[in-house]
């Protein structure tokens, strides 16, 4: 079993830089140049890059 509290992935959003623990991460949805990562929490966070780049930061 993965321990997912271990696993973070840190974004540069538009109220500066974040990190998110993946086990918060609900989806991500990218509309444009911009993300949108919906947390476990009902927070939804908006930041600018493509799936693209998000792919390798996850790789």
């Amino acid at each position: 079993m993965i321990n997912m509290e271990r696993y973070s992935l840190i974004l540069h959003c538009k109220n500066g830089i974040t990190r998110i623990n993946l086990e918060k991460l609900v989806y991500c949805e990218a509309a444009g140049r911009r993300l949108y990562f919906y947390l476990n929490n009902e927070k939804v966070l908006e930041c600018i890059g493509s799936m693209d780049e998000l792919y390798q930061k996850l790789l």
